[in-house]
């Protein structure tokens, strides 16, 4: 579960301040529920996190075999459709990006396309995924450029959807506060945030005290 905070004062300027909860779609799922929708209402939850895939495509409410495109605005409009009709929010997508992808012009442009998509959908926020392939052995700094970098690409190539997005932070360098800070800092977007998984941190091994710090 995750809960969802938006100030009136912040990017979303216009939206009401609210804080909600939402479930990822596959945790519904992996729950043992046979459909989101149904999982949702059992939980009493109107909102969902859906992961995108790299095909543009995202789970239907309503059946868990099924994805659903979101290649052109028709495609939008249609999943649009499909949430009002079941009474459901996207809160955000999720993206499982990497940032040191073999095609990285490739990686950014389904960043960026997706980010966009959320736009279209009224979501509140992207996730963006902190794993990238070669954390372990590259030297922190080059990690933290080359993340800098590719965020800085899609920030200004979505200015005008003014998404929020926030940085996942798991597996070894997303729990690690050092790179998050100076990625945060490299950055230097108000639209750049962290999802700030306070149970990742202390799964990563960070003591309790560590993790009120931080």
């Amino acid at each position: 579960m995750m809960l969802n905070y938006f100030d009136k004062h912040s990017l979303n300027a216009g939206r009401e301040l609210a804080m909600y909860v939402s479930v990822r779609d596959v945790i519904v799922t992996h729950a043992g529920y046979n459909t989101v929708i149904e999982g949702l209402r059992e939980l009493d939850v109107w909102a969902v996190e859906l992961v995108i895939d790299r095909d543009m495509t995202v789970t239907s409410l309503t059946d868990a075999n099924q994805r659903l495109p979101l290649r052109t605005d028709a495609d939008v409009d249609a999943y649009r459709r499909h949430l009002e009709e079941n009474n459901v929010r996207v809160s955000a997508l999720l993206l499982a990006n990497n940032f040191n992808a073999p095609n990285l012009d490739e990686e950014l442009n389904w960043v960026i396309e997706s980010i966009r998509r959320a736009h279209k959908l009224g979501c509140d926020a992207v996730r963006i995924d902190s794993a990238m392939r070669g954390e372990v052995e590259l030297p922190f700094e080059e990690r933290v450029e080359r993340v800098v970098q590719c965020l800085k690409r899609v920030i200004t190539a979505t200015e005008d959807t003014e998404m929020p997005l926030g940085i996942e932070n798991h597996g070894r360098q997303g729990n690690d506060p050092a790179f998050l800070d100076a990625v945060m800092e490299g950055v230097g977007s108000p639209r750049l945030g962290l999802t700030l998984d306070t149970g990742n941190f202390y799964w990563y091994g960070h003591p309790l005290s560590q993790v009120y710090e931080i």
